[in-house]
């Protein structure tokens, strides 16, 4: 079964629909924004559990993660928490943050960075492929999962790939059922003929250095692993620019999140890690070395 707040029937897209408004925000960890979304779709996972009349043990869980959560995980959090404080009685429904526990190696080249960073660019055959290579070594509690209906939340479909992979990665789990709960689905045809659509809902309102300087220095968030590649994606005196304008606590935090990604620790990323570490310690304005 699969619920989701809005469907993409058609493309070019309509970016003006209202549920994409916080979109781009949610993806970089905006936490109203991120409420926002899970009090919208608090009624459809309950319309969920009340249609499997007699089920009482629910699983919420989203795609695993290595370092940094993506969006999707930390909707899941703030959803788990409303269906808590809201469940019927005797429906037992518990929160399974699934991980990958395998070595990860760092990104060591741009072609490296594209496959992770443009995913959402990727046609569908790439992508199954960008799964097949990363998405392996995935773990979960068994009690959280086997013998239990288990919704599976994302906050978006396209291709399909993402959601063939969960369905082989939980195939000798023991789940009773699993049921997909999304922010917005599209149509597969759709989906596979314009994969780049993804992309264009992910950065419409949150694309330039300056739209995400004042996103650094005003929103309230939580660092997803988007944000901190949305970041390391610029050049370096971009990145330097976009740091002179954060104060001394924001900057340790960002240098924070990016070594907590674990993924840009090589020779690649050196110069920009190293201007994120010269400006968790400085106050003074940066220059990008080279």
């Amino acid at each position: 079964m699969l619920s989701a707040l809005h469907t993409v029937r058609s493309y070019p897209l309509d970016l003006d629909e209202p549920v994409l408004a916080h979109y781009p925000a949610m993806k970089l960890g905006h936490r109203p924004s991120l409420l926002h979304y899970a009090g919208l779709l608090a009624p459809l996972a309950r319309a969920i559990v009340a249609q499997s009349a007699g089920e009482r043990a629910w699983t919420v869980t989203s795609p695993a993660f290595w370092g940094l959560p993506c969006a999707a995980n930390l909707l899941t959090r703030v959803l788990y928490a409303e269906l808590s404080r809201n469940a019927p009685e005797g429906v037992d429904i518990v929160l399974e943050e699934m991980t990958h526990n395998c070595y990860r190696p760092p990104i060591g080249s741009a072609d490296d960075f594209a496959l992770y960073n443009d995913y959402s660019k990727l046609d569908a055959r790439t992508r199954a492929e960008v799964h097949r290579q990363f998405d392996y070594g995935m773990t979960y509690d068994a009690e959280k999962i086997g013998g239990r209906n288990v919704i599976f939340v994302n906050d978006c479909n396209v291709t399909g790939a993402q959601l063939d992979l969960v369905v082989k990665q939980l195939a000798d789990s023991g789940l009773k059922s699993l049921h997909w709960l999304l922010i917005v689905d599209v149509v597969r045809d759709v989906g596979r003929r314009f994969p780049q659509l993804e992309s264009e809902i992910n950065n419409f309102k949150l694309f330039t250095p300056d739209a995400v300087i004042a996103f650094l220095q005003n929103a309230d968030f939580q660092y997803t692993g988007k944000l901190a590649a949305k970041l390391m994606a610029w050049d370096a005196p971009t990145l330097a620019r976009v740091l002179d304008a954060l104060n001394g606590p924001a900057r340790a935090a960002l240098y924070r999140a990016v070594r907590e990604d674990r993924i840009y620790e090589g020779e690649f990323f050196a110069e920009k890690l190293g201007l994120l570490a010269r400006a968790a310690e400085s106050g003074r304005e940066l220059e990008a070395c080279g």
